[in-house]
């Protein structure tokens, strides 16, 4: 491993792997890593080299220069269709200038095991994005990279035997964020740094087959941060991708959020760029405000909530969620507009507030 980290995470979960593998080595062929019996990557791993190779051999990001494209007009506020409901269905008679749909609705329902061809779902390739959401020539469509795990390994293992890098430019996506390759707190540096690694490969293959890219970005450490405000820096990409739809609680945002978003939208300030934000799974009107306070007129939210209240026959409101009789596209329409206009407001509240402030982080942004 190059030294682009300060050390072991103290956190790992398979530290005692690693110590048993380093006290009692084994010929590649017989070692537990070499097996499913481990599923993530770190040091002590026989075949770290390959995993390193297959990722382009380095774990820094300086390789990276992502294509330049005019930023399509996708509001502030970017709801995910991730099902198949009634309610979702209704968006089609909506004018919203955009709409964002999973990976996951995009590759097969039925993955395969490893090794197996992994498929598009038919509708995407041959109708295109835009024909596949009913979405009209002055409405965007954005795919977000957010999957289970096991669908984003699939997605790595086959992008090129598959040629599904090429299929997704052939979509027609107005914008597209990379698959979040998760950086988990109780699992090894090296694991860390190749998912995030892997992302930024991911928006390179995307971006040089044509496509429009915000590479997702996830991070553990204050190193971490330093280096994507370093790259974002030096390169200004015009987007990036922040999923949070994994952090639970307001603690977990307290403690794995609130720092290191507050640090990268600092960095962000003093570099002077321009990078729109998109961050996932937030719709609490706090955390809204927060997000609108230190991005400011750069931010936008992708939620899948304004969608599932009209699903559930709820509509949102200054006061909370109140049930309501209206048609499902009725709520859905009124819930868009009220979440749209809350990160409105937060944003406007940033320029009568000044900027955010510079915040200090001294260890990790994560628990260990």
């Amino acid at each position: 491993m190059e030294p682009v980290c300060s050390g072991r995470n103290t956190n790992c979960s398979w530290c005692s792997c690693s110590v048993r593998v380093a006290h009692n080595p084994q010929p590649m062929e017989q070692s537990v890593c070499k097996t499913t019996a481990c599923g993530v990557r770190c040091g002590s791993r026989p075949d770290i080299g390959l995993w390193s190779a297959g990722a382009g051999g380095t774990m820094a990001f300086d390789d990276i220069s992502l294509r330049r494209f005019d930023w399509p007009e996708l509001g502030h506020y970017v709801p995910l269709l991730d099902s198949s409901s009634a309610a979702e269905k209704a968006h089609q008679r909506l004018q919203w200038p955009a709409f964002g749909v999973p990976l996951r609705r995009v590759l097969s329902r039925v993955p395969g095991p490893a090794g197996t061809e992994l498929k598009t779902q038919g509708r995407w390739e041959t109708q295109g994005a835009h024909a596949a959401l009913g979405l009209d020539e002055n409405q965007h469509a954005v795919l977000i990279g957010y999957s289970p795990d096991s669908l984003i390994e699939r997605f790595w293992e086959r992008r090129h035997a598959d040629g599904l890098i090429r299929k997704i430019a052939a979509m027609g996506f107005d914008l597209v964020t990379t698959p979040d390759y998760s950086v988990y707190s109780d699992q090894p540096r090296a694991e860390h740094l190749l998912n995030m690694r892997r992302s930024m490969v991911v928006a390179q293959e995307l971006s040089d087959a044509g496509c429009n890219v915000a590479p997702s970005i996830y991070w553990y450490r204050r190193e971490d941060l330093d280096r994507w405000a370093q790259w974002i820096g030096e390169t200004g990409p015009v987007a990036v991708m922040i999923p949070r739809h994994t952090i639970k609680g307001n603690q977990e945002w307290r403690d794995l959020s609130e720092p290191g978003l507050l640090y990268l939208a600092a960095m962000m300030d003093r570099a002077g760029v321009d990078t729109k934000v998109l961050v996932s799974g937030v719709s609490k009107h706090d955390r809204v405000q927060q997000l609108g306070n230190w991005f400011g007129d750069r931010l936008v939210i992708v939620s899948q909530q304004a969608l599932q209240l009209a699903s559930q026959g709820r509509r949102a409101t200054p006061t909370g969620r109140e049930k309501s009789d209206a048609h499902r596209s009725d709520l859905m329409a009124a819930n868009l507009r009220h979440y749209d206009q809350a990160v409105r407001d937060a944003i406007a509240n940033r320029v009568l507030t000044s900027s955010a402030a510079q915040p200090t982080i001294t260890s990790h942004t994560g628990t260990e």
